[in-house]
Parts: structure tokens; C-alpha cells; sequence
């Protein structure tokens, strides 16, 4: 008794199901927070956590992660590192949710080697705006309105800048710490500072 057409014809279409919908699969589920941040040219912080220490004591209580007071870091015993290793551990397979997600901007600022923007740009393969392209964000930014203007000449937001004053801005902004993805100052650097 040989193997027949219709037999062979089933095992490959039950395997090209498979295949396919493990595919399917990989495809709709969103990456874990350590994947995400990974293919972002962010580092997982794997020791020194206590660096992040100082950083959490002035830290706006909306940035703290919960169960985690600002109080710990006092401690003798070196509970907040301890605290805050567990913490990461426990939240790195979480599945990344957006940028607005609480969890994901906690884990980015607290379970992350501190890094400057630059730094991490760096690894996107942005490009630099060249000379027309930089004068043309230079007429750009004359015509924001005065709410929205973030270059400060001798404590002033000038309707006017140059691109001089767009280039120190970006170079002073760059040199900030990362913070995470929808970070609005990260976003103006991307915008004002490289070519898309």
C-alpha cells in the first residue's frame, strides 16, 4: 500500500497552515518590553543599580513606580536596588503596549542603562540635516507661535533664530539623558535636529 496524493496533499497543507499561523502569530503579539527597548539601542541595566538612585529621589511622582516610595532609597540595607532589580525582572516580559503605557515609561527611565539622546539616536541611523535643509527648519521655527517656541536666547523665546541657535539647542538637548520613546523632548529632537 502506497502513500497516496491525497495524503501527501494533506500533510503539506496542514503544515503550510502551521507555519503560517505561527507567522500570524508572531506577527500580532507586540514585543516585550526588553525587545522593544533592545531594537531602540537601549540597554537593560544588569548592575550599578543603585546609580539610578539619585535620579529616583528627584523623580515627579507619576514617573515612580508603585511600591516603590522615594523613602526606600534612604534605607541602609540597600533595599530600593533590591527593589528595583526585582521590579525589572518581574516587568521585562511584559508585552510593550505604546508609548503612553505607564509601564513601559517606568521600566525605560528606572530598568535601563542611562544613556545621553545622542547615544541612542546614534544607533538609528538618523541623518543630520544638511545646510538647506537646516535653514529651512530655521523659517520653520519663525513661523511657530509664541506658546510653542523652545529656543531660549538670554531668557527669552525669540520669534527669530539662527541656524547657530539651532544647532547649540540640539547639541544641548542631545547631550540629556534618554528617557523613553514619547518623551516630548525626545521628539523635538528627532524633528528639529534630523532629516526623516
Amino acid at each position: 500500500m502506497g502513500v497516496s496524493p491525497v495524503h501527501v496533499a494533506g500533510v503539506v497543507l496542514t503544515g503550510g497552515l502551521v507555519t503560517g499561523g505561527y507567522f500570524t502569530y508572531q506577527a500580532l503579539v507586540p514585543p516585550t518590553l526588553e525587545e522593544y527597548l533592545k531594537k531602540l539601542n537601549v540597554d537593560l541595566i544588569s548592575s550599578n543599580w543603585g546609580e539610578k538612585e539619585a535620579k529616583y529621589k528627584l523623580a515627579q511622582e507619576t514617573d515612580l513606580i508603585p511600591n516603590i516610595s522615594k523613602s526606600t532609597s534612604t534605607n541602609v540595607n540597600n533595599d530600593f536596588a533590591r527593589q528595583l532589580q526585582e521590579w525589572c525582572e518581574k516587568k521585562k516580559s511584559k508585552n510593550y503596549l505604546g508609548e503612553t503605557d505607564l509601564t513601559y515609561k517606568r521600566f525605560s527611565l528606572w530598568c535601563t542603562v542611562t544613556k545621553k539622546i545622542k547615544d541612542v539616536l546614534g544607533g538609528r541611523k538618523l541623518k543630520a540635516l544638511d545646510d538647506i535643509k537646516k535653514q529651512a527648519k530655521v523659517t520653520a521655527y519663525g513661523q511657530l507661535q509664541e506658546g510653542e517656541r523652545f529656543i531660549t536666547k538670554s531668557n527669552k523665546k525669540p520669534a527669530t533664530i539662527e541656524a547657530a541657535d539651532l544647532n547649540k539647542w540640539c547639541e544641548d538637548e542631545q547631550n540629556k539623558d534618554y528617557q523613553y520613546e514619547g518623551d516630548e523632548n525626545l521628539k523635538k529632537v528627532i524633528s528639529w535636529c534630523y532629516d526623516k
